[in-house]
């Protein structure tokens, strides 16, 4: 016969925030959120929450606290990189996998109204009147004036099993990844 017992989820969360190793491991097989990982994840804080206090990228971050603010920004999209991957990695060998990166360029507002077709081109505010598009691929844009220059290229920490994923964690994370690839004084208007 199968008993069925009722536990709160503070009272989970207690013994959750109580546990270690292999304590929290028993406790994550039987109280699980199985909803999609871009269900749970929509803030900074449920990546920190999904990956635990024990785990490596949580507890650099949390001994990172009065590093430099690019570096702060970078360990944060780590942490959230790794919460939506749900333990992937990227494993680099030729032709076994893909791989994708959230890509931010930037442009300017004229460009952005040009081109009806950017329609996920947002604007951010602070040094110009500068565009963002954001793609799910992988690529390299170059260019030599102020207001349009930006050089991106491929961090292997911060990959995404699918693309759909890299679309969602830009989108959801659009500021830190402005901040990661333009500069920490960079501010998102939306």
């Amino acid at each position: 016969m199968e008993k069925i017992v009722k536990i709160s989820q503070e009272k989970i969360d207690a013994a959750y925030a109580e546990a270690t190793g292999a304590v929290k491991q028993v406790l994550d097989r039987l109280f699980k959120d199985t909803r999609p990982v871009t269900e749970r994840i929509k803030t900074f804080e449920d990546a920190l929450a999904e990956l635990g206090e024990d785990h490596p990228l949580v507890l650099e971050y949390r001994y990172c606290q009065n590093a430099a603010a690019d570096t702060k920004v970078y360990i944060k999209l780590k942490i959230i990189t790794a919460a939506l991957n749900e333990g992937w990695e990227p494993s680099f060998k030729l032709g076994k996998e893909n791989r994708y990166y959230p890509w931010v360029s930037r442009f300017s507002e004229s460009t952005c109204k040009g081109l009806p077709e950017l329609r996920q081109c947002r604007f951010i505010a602070r040094r110009s009147d500068i565009g963002v598009i954001v793609n799910g691929g992988v690529g390299v844009l170059g260019a030599f004036s102020y207001d349009s220059g930006v050089n991106t290229s491929v961090g292997s920490k911060l990959l995404f099993k699918s693309k759909e994923l890299a679309e969602y964690a830009v989108e959801q994370f659009l500021d830190l990844y402005i901040k990661y690839s333009m500069g920490t004084d960079y501010e998102l208007v939306r």
